[in-house]
């Protein structure tokens, strides 16, 4: 089984599809009930890259006012860092989650990886030092770059592991390939790797979209999230 899955796998990757390309992605919001998915905001990411192969990586997610009585939810994140040795690294990230007028999540991490050290900063930490000891330092929106290119450069593989920086200091996360999964983008019909990732997350990538997700699904605090891809498009 798992020679099928991979044989498939290098059926639907394409090596002419460059990972880093810099983009801007719209996305729906959509938030699980009794009932089903509803959509509840929008979300919007945009990747910004220089000559130096610095990145810039944003993204954010709000619901809408009316849905304020019942999902009263934002999410802002940051990610800066470019290629050492040819690996993507993380310089800089944070994170801030406020639901119901309540921040869930709000903190900062710098990374110096020629000195082997990061600073987190943030509710529960005051600018704390943490020696590095694997390098590269990721971060919940650079590794879906990371993602890409080694999906590229390895289509044979099904899982990934990665140092990844979040609250508790920096951890090591695996990635791991489910199967393969159509599904409907903008009325069209597309295939998608999927993936389980942080925290439970499951996201779907497809090469028609340079292997950025197309779905995420994200647990926060016992609430699932939903954010379905409805707009992409290259920046020059």
């Amino acid at each position: 089984m798992k020679k099928i899955f991979i044989f498939i796998l290098n059926i639907v990757i394409t090596f002419q599809t460059l990972a880093l390309t810099p983009y801007e992605a719209k996305y729906n919001l959509s938030a699980k009930t009794e009932l089903g998915h509803f959509k509840i905001g929008s979300a919007k990411y945009r990747l910004i890259i220089d000559d130096n192969d610095k990145f810039t990586f944003i993204s954010e997610a709000y619901s809408d006012p009316v849905w304020e009585s019942l999902f009263d939810y934002s999410r802002h994140e940051k990610s800066i860092g470019l290629k050492i040795n040819g690996q993507l690294t993380s310089t800089y990230y944070d994170l801030i989650e406020i639901e119901k007028g309540i921040v869930n999540h709000n903190y900062q991490f710098k990374v110096y990886p020629e000195n082997n050290y990061a600073i987190i900063s943030g509710i529960e930490y005051n600018d704390e030092h943490l020696e590095i000891e694997d390098n590269p330092i990721l971060d919940s929106l650079s590794v879906y770059l990371a993602l890409a290119e080694d999906i590229i450069a390895n289509p044979s593989q099904t899982e990934f592991v990665y140092q990844v920086a979040g609250e508790r200091g920096v951890e090591e996360e695996k990635f791991e390939f489910i199967g393969l999964e159509n599904i409907t983008i903008n009325g069209n019909n597309i295939n998608t790797i999927k993936v389980s990732g942080l925290g439970g997350e499951i996201f779907y990538l497809s090469k028609d979209y340079n292997f950025m997700p197309a779905v995420i699904n994200r647990v926060s605090d016992d609430k699932e999230f939903r954010l379905t891809l409805t707009k992409f498009n290259e920046l020059n």
